[in-house]
């Protein structure tokens, strides 16, 4: 049996970054926009994690604009005391996107000015891209995030976008 998950938006802000923020190790945790807890719960063995990551990825600007997302995983080096953790970062997949003519809906997560993806290709890492039709929205990224208790999107739209976000799924 399947639980099945709402869309929710990676960003409550669209991204305008023209380039990919650095990630290096550090003792804070990784929180904030963009960033998505895996952790379903925990038992006696350890906490217990979703396993993949859908990306539904949209932007604002025209048909055939373009940008960048990376999806990163974080991991914690087990450490015996809280303050001595430190949060690894890992670059899982990064990927460019052409937006479609298909458009969301005023007044919702995906406004009537934001353009779906209709293609999406991987370029680093690995990331399953299930076959789309030009103008068609819905090309969706899928992801491997077993193992990590939190991932981060972050996006490059150092292509013509206006705007770069993504809506997703944990499963």
């Amino acid at each position: 049996m399947s639980t099945i998950r709402d869309w929710a938006r990676v960003l409550t802000t669209d991204s305008t970054a023209t380039s990919f923020a650095s990630k290096v190790a550090t003792r804070t945790e990784p929180s904030g926009d963009g960033v998505i807890s895996l952790v379903k719960g925990n038992d006696k063995h350890g906490k217990e994690g979703y396993d993949t990551i859908e990306l539904m990825p949209f932007g604002g600007g025209a048909d055939d604009e373009t940008f960048d997302l990376r999806v990163i995983g974080w991991r914690k080096v087990n450490a015996a005391a809280a303050q001595n953790a430190l949060w690894v970062p890992t670059t899982l997949c990064e990927a460019s996107v052409v937006l479609c003519s298909a458009t969301g809906v005023d007044g919702t997560a995906v406004e009537n000015e934001d353009f779906f993806a209709d293609a999406i290709t991987v370029g680093k890492g690995i990331g399953v891209v299930p076959s789309v039709t030009a103008n068609v929205m819905g090309a969706v990224l899928i992801v491997s995030v077993e193992g990590y208790e939190k991932c981060e999107v972050t996006f490059d739209r150092t292509g013509s976008s206006d705007t770069a976000n993504a809506l997703y799924v944990t499963y």
